[in-house]
């Protein structure tokens, strides 16, 4: 006699899951730590900005945050920019 069930089958691969496409670029006079990539959905990044000699950072473009570092949380695709102005 054949077994049905109703349960639905632990399946281990997340063929399902949502990934954004991240962009991190600088403006002349720094650097960022990361460049970007695709991550999944609902997890966080932590993108810092470091400042040449002579500049300091100044904020974030594409988001709303003078912070360094920043811990971004992946809900949508980002295009950011870290803002360096010279002293």
């Amino acid at each position: 006699m054949a077994n049905c069930s109703t349960e639905k089958m632990d399946d281990s691969s997340d063929d399902s899951a949502v990934f954004y496409n991240i962009s991190i670029t600088s403006s002349e006079g720094g650097t960022v730590s990361t460049y970007g990539g695709s991550y999944k959905a609902g997890s966080t990044i932590t993108i810092s900005a470091k400042p040449d000699q002579e500049y300091v950072f100044s904020e974030w473009m594409g988001i709303e945050s003078k912070e360094n570092p920043i811990n971004l949380n992946i809900n949508s695709d980002f295009n950011i920019s870290a803002i360096f102005i010279k002293q």
